[in-house]
């Protein structure tokens, strides 16, 4: 039996943010980046979009954990990068309209879910950056004869 897969990303999200200003200030390399313009035409096209759906900066750091039970490696992962940087990012959050989420996407099988806790610690951080959390979870099923 395949044990959950749980991958967890800090998010930035703003209009007209400076990526590798975030980079260099905070001094994490991001996994992910995309700019407005690497949003299809049809989207950047397109007066009739409400401002929540307008292409955007996004700047992410993820780790994935294979046959994990528990958030909390998870979680670990992501204080143990940013809060130190607290200050930082409610800064920038401040100047250039950044939004933060912690995404936490949670591949699963058989209905086979892992403990899904926010410690405190996690809540507290959170909550100082002003970020929001989302979960994205994923169930397959897996025959039992492999």
């Amino acid at each position: 039996m395949k044990l959950p897969k749980i991958k967890i990303s800090l998010v930035a999200d703003g209009k007209d943010f400076n990526l590798e200003n975030m980079t260099q200030k905070l001094e994490i390399q991001p996994t992910k980046v995309r700019t407005k313009d690497d949003w299809p035409d049809a989207i950047k096209n397109n007066p009739n979009l409400p401002d929540e759906y307008k292409p955007r900066h996004n700047w992410c750091y993820s780790k994935t954990f294979e046959e994990m039970y528990d958030f909390t490696l998870a979680y670990q992962e992501i204080l143990s990068k940013f809060k130190p940087k607290t200050s930082i990012l409610k800064k920038m959050a401040n100047d250039e309209q950044i939004k933060y989420a912690v995404v936490l996407s949670i591949d699963c099988y058989n209905g086979d879910f892992p403990a899904m806790v926010v410690d405190i610690p996690m809540l507290h951080f959170l909550s100082d950056i002003n970020a929001e959390i989302s979960f994205d979870i994923i169930s397959y099923e897996e025959d039992e004869e492999e």
